[in-house]
């Protein structure tokens, strides 16, 4: 008697432990199966099909669902990555890639409907818009830190023209951009050099503010070039004769 009751509790023992240690989750698993013999069609004006037999229900898989690739992981980037993405854009990274590098350390998280709202939500509260692409928004980024220079001719009359910015975005920071994109400042810049201000339409959907200096144009000359390293090398020679008479007379 004391066996049996024994048995009993350290069933309940084990039996809860078990309940309390295991975790029981859903999943659903999808096979393709063929049957090896196909079934008898039933008969004309019968109520049931014909009785299976044995034969009928031998099957072979023909396509497992658990056994595919699962593929690139789809994450949402939190953070800028070099080679990979800019903050908010949503990438396809390889699981070693996403599980090794970037969601351990906060630099993304997972692709999923309610991520992608979140971070919908937060770019129209920072103010900038969620149609934007990535490298729209790369690119606002960028014009937001650089200064434009526009270098215009000192000894002759100019009035600024917007073939002279358009032509400087493409040569001083590398980026296209479109006539009807730019818009330039209310005043008319006749022969004035200093800092101004342009605008810059993107994607038609957000408007970014760049600094604008117009500065004295270098002679690209070959004699030009021949007298500025001349100067250079008077003003070198006269800084070296300098040092040394002061050397000299600390002696």
């Amino acid at each position: 008697m004391s066996w049996n009751f024994g048995t009993r509790v350290g069933y309940q023992l084990l039996q809860s432990i078990w309940r309390s240690a295991v975790v029981k989750e859903h999943v659903r698993n999808t096979v393709v199966v063929t049957r090896v013999t196909p079934a008898n069609l039933p008969q004309l004006g019968k109520k049931f099909p014909r009785k299976m037999k044995r034969r009928h229900k031998v099957y072979y898989v023909t396509e497992n669902e658990n056994l595919k690739p699962q593929g690139d992981l789809q994450l949402i980037l939190l953070q800028d990555v070099p080679k990979i993405g800019v903050k908010g854009e949503i990438v396809n990274v390889t699981k070693q890639v996403g599980r090794n590098k970037l969601l351990p350390f906060q630099l993304a998280t997972y692709a999923s409907p309610e991520n992608i709202k979140h971070m919908a939500d937060t770019q129209i509260a920072s103010g900038m818009d969620p149609k934007l692409t990535a490298s729209a928004r790369k690119t606002i980024k960028y014009l937001q830190l650089q200064t434009l220079t526009v270098e215009m001719r000192r000894d002759q009359d100019w009035t600024l023209k917007r073939e002279h910015v358009l032509h400087a975005f493409k040569k001083k920071l590398s980026v296209m951009v479109p006539d009807y994109a730019l818009t330039m400042p209310e005043k008319e810049i006749v022969n004035e050099f200093g800092k101004f201000e342009v605008k810059v339409t993107i994607n038609g959907i957000q408007t970014v503010p760049v600094v604008m200096e117009i500065v004295e144009a270098i002679n690209q000359s070959k004699e030009a070039k021949m007298e500025r390293m001349l100067a250079e090398q008077e003003d070198a020679r006269q800084k070296r004769y300098q040092l040394r008479s002061e050397k000299e007379e600390e002696f």
